[in-house]
C-alpha cells in the first residue's frame, strides 16, 4: 500500500469561530427588509425570519410550529443566530420576554380545491 503525504497549511484552515458559524447557519437570505436564516445544528429551532422595519421575529421550531415575536431589535436577532446554542439563547433571552403569537396558516385556493375533491 502506498502512503500518501498531506500538506496542510495551518493558516488556511478556518478558525473555530468561522467553523462554528459555517455549521450553525445553513442558509442566509437578506433583502432590504427581511433576513431569513436556516439553522443547521439546532435541535429546537429550524429557521428564523426577521422583519427589520416591523421588528418582528418569526421562529419555525423543529416541530414545525411557527411563532412571531414582536419588538425584537436587529442586534438581538443577530445575537440569537450567532450564539453558541440558538435554542439556549432563545429560551433565556426571547421566550417569555417579547409579545408572541402562534401562527396559523391559511390554505391556498388550490389546496382547498384539492381537499374538497378528495371528499366528494
Amino acid at each position: 500500500m502506498k502512503s500518501m503525504k498531506l500538506n496542510l497549511n495551518i493558516q488556511q484552515l478556518p478558525t473555530i469561530t468561522e467553523l462554528k458559524t459555517k455549521m450553525t447557519i445553513k442558509t442566509k437570505f437578506v433583502s432590504d427588509n427581511t433576513v431569513y436564516v436556516s439553522i443547521a445544528d439546532s435541535s429546537v429551532i429550524k429557521s428564523c425570519t426577521y422583519e427589520k422595519k416591523l421588528k418582528r421575529l418569526h421562529v419555525t421550531f423543529s416541530n414545525n410550529k411557527v411563532y412571531t415575536y414582536s419588538g425584537l431589535s436587529y442586534s438581538r436577532f443577530n445575537r440569537l443566530v450567532n450564539s453558541d446554542s440558538v435554542g439556549t439563547y432563545f429560551a433565556k433571552n426571547i421566550k417569555g420576554k417579547y409579545l408572541s403569537e402562534k401562527r396559523t396558516f391559511v390554505l391556498s385556493n388550490v389546496a382547498v380545491q384539492s381537499f374538497s375533491r378528495m371528499f366528494r
